[in-house]
């Protein structure tokens, strides 16, 4: 995918965070630093106990981001 969108101008970017404090909370943390135009991840649910005791990751970007979001599931 990376090399598809740069073919065509796009700078588009994987990258590998560490986890600190939550995946959510790394993945905002991430772009408050790199300022994205956008930024592009896959949505997922659990049941709602799990998401209860685990939390989730969707959630917490929604809920959180300051960027716009590209969600596929």
């Amino acid at each position: 995918i990376l090399r598809h969108l740069r073919r065509h101008g796009i700078d588009a970017r994987q990258v590998v965070l560490r986890e600190d404090g939550g995946i959510g909370k790394t993945i905002i943390a991430h772009c408050a630093k790199t300022d994205p135009d956008i930024m592009v991840m896959g949505a997922y649910s659990r049941t709602r106990i799990r998401e209860d005791i685990f939390g989730g990751t969707t959630r917490d970007v929604l809920e959180n981001m300051t960027v716009p979001v590209l969600m596929a599931h």
